[in-house]
């Protein structure tokens, strides 16, 4: 039988190579907790947890907190029980991170790949990615699209604000952006009643090739999100709206959205997202699989559970894009606005010589 018998916590922290500033958030920085699992046959698993207060509400400290309760309670687990006992336990944004390292490490210990473990299609080779630009002026925008659209990007994501200058900034782009170039809008909640409609009239009367409008209002004011969902040609997709199951059945069973985004931190972890496609998928809902800002681990794993599920169809997994460099080599590769996906056993993470953005924080064994 192979049992949990240490648990080493890391904080990691990186500088973003630019400021990544939304609505609801600026950061110059990036903050993870980092989990190494050991297993008693020797096995190592990875996990990363990204620290997002903005979104979860949740701090550093009380990420480590729980993680310090909830991995005490699975040490001298047999793995199996304890990824049950995980998927299981209350929400916290480090949640997803310890899942991630047991699936990790049962998927090397039991030679299997991690899609076997979850009872999800193999893995694509790659996917093609988009890429988020922040909230900036009207110059920075166009220098920035047209940079990306002359590195090969053909999906660009773009975070706005609340006013009408935000919506000018987005339609100038017609000058620029062929046909064959989408566009993904995301106001983080930026947006009421009134602005949304108006918005939305203007981007649906203008010529750009838009692909969804994320979280146009606030994420509890379902009543609003529903109408813009029945009034916009363009898909509207709940993302703050969207943490757990619960949620996601809310949603779609009220049909308060035409699109659901995934994503780890919110879901608390790899199994409650397989969960939450499948379910979208019974209910032909299409998805999107997102991220916050996160290095090669919750990267990793993110990309890879997207690319087996056949009902998520849009990829906002760019967290790479914005950090200066990552203690964690191996898994995921980056690849322009691909995303080649590993597809043997785990995660095939390696911790990189320079680890000088990683501090131990606590062993527990």
């Amino acid at each position: 039988m192979v049992i949990i018998k240490q648990f080493e916590i890391f904080k990691l922290s990186i500088p973003l190579s630019h400021a990544f500033v939304t609505n609801k958030r600026k950061s110059t920085d990036m903050n993870s907790l980092i989990f190494k699992v050991a297993l008693s046959d020797g096995t190592i698993g990875w996990g990363e947890a990204a620290e997002n207060i903005s979104l979860t509400g949740i701090t550093i400290e009380g990420m480590l907190k729980y993680s310090n309760t909830l991995i005490r309670h699975i040490l001298d687990e047999e793995i199996n029980a304890a990824l049950q006992l995980v998927s299981e336990s209350e929400y916290n944004s480090a949640k997803y991170g310890i899942e991630t390292a047991l699936l990790d490490a049962a998927s090397q210990s039991q030679k299997i790949p991690i899609s076997e473990l979850l009872g999800i299609s193999k893995p694509k080779s790659k996917i093609i990615n988009d890429t988020t630009i922040s909230i900036m002026n009207s110059e920075e925008t166009i220098r920035y699209t047209t940079n990306l659209i002359e590195q090969g990007y053909r999906h660009i994501k773009y975070k706005l604000g609340p006013s009408q200058d935000e919506i000018k900034r987005i339609l100038q782009l017609s000058q620029y952006l062929s046909q064959n170039i989408s566009i993904r809008i995301d106001p983080n909640q930026a947006w009421n009643k009134e602005s949304a409609l108006k918005y939305i009239s203007l981007l649906q009367k203008s010529s750009l090739n838009i692909d969804l409008i994320e979280q146009p209002v606030e994420q509890h004011n379902l009543t609003t999100l529903k109408e813009l969902a029945q009034f916009s040609t363009i898909p509207i997709v709940a993302d703050e709206s969207v943490f757990g199951i619960q949620d996601a059945k809310k949603i779609v069973n009220g049909k308060f959205a035409d699109m659901l985004n995934i994503k780890l931190i919110k879901c608390g972890g790899p199994i409650e997202a397989v969960r939450i496609a499948k379910f979208a998928q019974k209910n032909n809902i299409k998805c999107m699989f997102g991220c916050t800002s996160e290095a090669n681990i919750a990267i990793t794993m993110a990309a890879y559970l997207a690319s087996c599920l056949p009902n998520v169809v849009y990829y906002d997994l760019d967290g790479l894009d914005f950090i200066s460099e990552s203690p964690f080599c191996g898994g995921v590769v980056r690849d322009k606005d691909k995303l080649i996906i590993p597809d043997g056993i785990g995660l095939e993470i390696q911790s990189n010589k320079n680890i000088k953005f990683l501090k131990l924080v606590k062993v527990l064994r």
